[in-house]
């Protein structure tokens, strides 16, 4: 029996010769499929949409006993990131943005919107990528109940003159509670994607 499932291609393992396990994210969190029928050969119907990072929409023979695998009819490509995979930097900060948000356990249909509306974002952005790799590692450190202070000071409550971060203070430090041996965190890499900056 078929059935029919969107996702994300978060990882892809070889599997034997020609062959291939593939990790998707979906709305009920990470499935693993086994990609059988030479998915690695150049002339496999099913090579070019299983690439990394691309939404697809796959038809499945589905395992029904908890020690067996998913094993994938075919699928279809709902939406690429082309540019992602095109550039060292984006792949990078894409890859543990990835693996960071599929290691959540909250609402998992929530985390697969984000993290498709991350995608985009990471896909379309020329030059934004370390501001949007800080602030969506903040935004994951406030989902697992991490959350710095990024309104005032953390020490004196003051709201000019931030300088820097202070992770053992729990925020952001002004210039006049900063001290020398205290490594500086560039607030510029912030600046746009949090209210304060």
């Amino acid at each position: 029996m078929t059935t029919k499932i969107s996702g994300i291609i978060v990882n892809k393992q070889d599997y034997q010769l020609v062959d291939a396990v593939v990790n998707i994210y979906t709305i009920n969190g990470i499935i693993a499929i086994y990609c059988p029928g030479g998915v690695r050969k150049i002339t496999s119907k099913n090579q070019a949409f299983l690439q990394l990072f691309n939404y697809c929409e796959f038809e499945l023979f589905f395992a029904y006993s908890k020690n067996k695998m998913h094993r994938l009819k075919t699928g279809v490509i709902l939406e690429t990131f082309s540019n992602i995979n095109s550039n060292y930097e984006r792949l990078m900060v894409t890859n543990y943005l990835v693996k960071l948000y599929s290691e959540l356990s909250e609402d998992t249909n929530i985390i697969f919107n984000e993290l498709l509306v991350i995608l985009q974002n990471i896909n379309n952005d020329k030059n934004e990528v370390k501001k949007l790799f800080c602030f969506l590692t903040f935004k994951v450190l406030k989902l697992l109940g991490l959350q710095l202070r990024l309104n005032h000071c953390s020490i004196c409550k003051s709201n000019n003159n931030i300088k820097t971060i202070n992770w053992s203070a729990g925020g952001f430090v002004c210039r006049g509670c900063f001290k020398n041996e205290q490594q500086i965190f560039p607030i510029s890499l912030l600046q746009g994607r949090i209210k304060f900056c």
